[in-house]
């Protein structure tokens, strides 16, 4: 199998809020399409998305492009943290502090994030599973898949597929940045990133940004 992952457009951000409502900019928009152009002639037949808004928008213009249907699953979400859904980082850091994302007097991979939300553990697990599913699935075969998803997710999906137990964020996804990941035989991955020219580029975000 190989598979492309694919961070989504630039999201609305004036102001920036966390969580899963925002849209694609006119940028965010601008880049998916330019994202879906540049994605032709690469062989993929399957295109896999988050349900979160800006994920299933940018899936939506590259899958126009492409010509092919969007299969969309919770599975592939960005990391969960209902408590500060909706809230901008002033507001966070006014309301529940211990969920910012800038503080440091916590150790990083120890963190609670609140009722229901997921701790690192968690959504490394969750990589671990989203990436077994998509093995098992397409694995034997020489499938050529894409998977839409969060900045977050992909970090730690990444990290999964290779096999790496995570104690610290590893690699950094711009707005429809692209990495490549191969299947071994032995369930883990080589990965390369491709770099695509002429798609505007909108920043790293600001950790929020996902």
């Amino acid at each position: 199998m190989r598979l492309y992952v694919l961070r989504h457009g630039d999201a609305a951000h004036t102001p920036y809020v966390v969580g899963v409502a925002k849209p694609l900019t006119e940028l965010g928009q601008e880049q998916a399409r330019r994202s879906g152009e540049a994605l032709r002639g690469y062989g993929i037949t399957q295109i896999y998305s988050s349900t979160v808004r800006r994920t299933r928008e940018t899936a939506e213009a590259v899958a126009d492009a492409l010509g092919l249907p969007v299969e969309h699953s919770d599975a592939w979400v960005e990391h969960l943290i209902p408590a500060i859904d909706g809230l901008t980082l002033d507001q966070i850091r006014a309301q529940v502090p211990h969920l910012a994302s800038d503080r440091s007097d916590e150790p990083w991979w120890e963190r609670d994030f609140g009722p229901g939300g997921e701790s690192f553990a968690m959504l490394y697990e969750r990589a671990q599973r989203a990436w077994a599913a998509l093995v098992a699935r397409h694995g034997a075969r020489d499938d050529v898949a894409l998977l839409v998803t969060h900045g977050g997710f992909a970090d730690f999906f990444l990290q999964a597929a290779l096999g790496i137990q995570p104690t610290r964020p590893l690699f950094r996804f711009r707005n429809t940045g692209v990495a490549v990941l191969e299947s071994g035989a032995d369930g883990r991955a080589e990965i390369e990133f491709l770099p695509f020219a002429g798609i505007p580029f909108s920043g790293w975000g600001t950790g929020n940004e996902a």
